[in-house]
């Protein structure tokens, strides 16, 4: 299992991922995560760039790493969540907007 800490500033969107070919769009390739239900997942896209493995650890404050005009992707993570796609994104946002859902 990895971990990935993404703090709520550096998420651009959220989406919901359903049908057989959701995990097929362009814009989600490359991607870390795994669909164990395909028909139901969450996909999130950040602006934090995904560093490749080899590239690793890298010290906070130090320069993404380039190649002139090349750079790393950033980070997309695909996953299903437990509840479903659609309350976890709801619990999210309702995060995200400091309510407590309560």
């Amino acid at each position: 299992d990895v971990d990935f800490d993404v703090p709520f500033d550096k998420i651009t969107s959220i989406h919901r991922l359903s049908g057989n070919c959701g995990i097929c769009s362009p814009r989600l390739i490359p991607h870390r995560g795994l669909l164990t239900n395909p028909t139901d997942g969450v996909a999130i896209l950040t602006n934090v760039p995904s560093t490749p493995f080899w590239a690793w650890p890298r010290s906070a404050g130090r320069p993404e790493r380039s190649l002139g005009p090349l750079r790393c992707p950033r980070l997309k993570i695909v996953f299903s969540p437990a509840g479903g796609g659609l309350n976890f994104i709801r619990e999210v946002e309702n995060e995200m907007h400091g309510e407590d859902g309560m």
